[in-house]
């Protein structure tokens, strides 16, 4: 009999993608620099608007991300 997969939750998904890019308080605040101070305390989906929004964070992110 094959298992049925659990749709994951948002709060699952979120602690999924933190884990995988080796997130931590740390990293968050050199990726928000002055633009966004609080980048931190943002949701995920939050943070993907401001990605939108500022180039300077988006370019701090993808450099982050290239090196986890």
């Amino acid at each position: 009999m094959a298992k049925k997969k659990k749709k994951l939750s948002v709060r699952q998904k979120a602690a999924r993608r933190t884990a995988a890019g080796g997130f931590n308080k740390a990293a968050f605040k050199e990726i928000g620099g002055k633009e966004c101070p609080n980048y931190a305390k943002l949701t995920w989906v939050q943070r993907d608007k401001v990605h939108g929004e500022m180039p300077a964070v988006k370019a701090r992110y993808d450099r982050h991300m290239a090196k986890a």
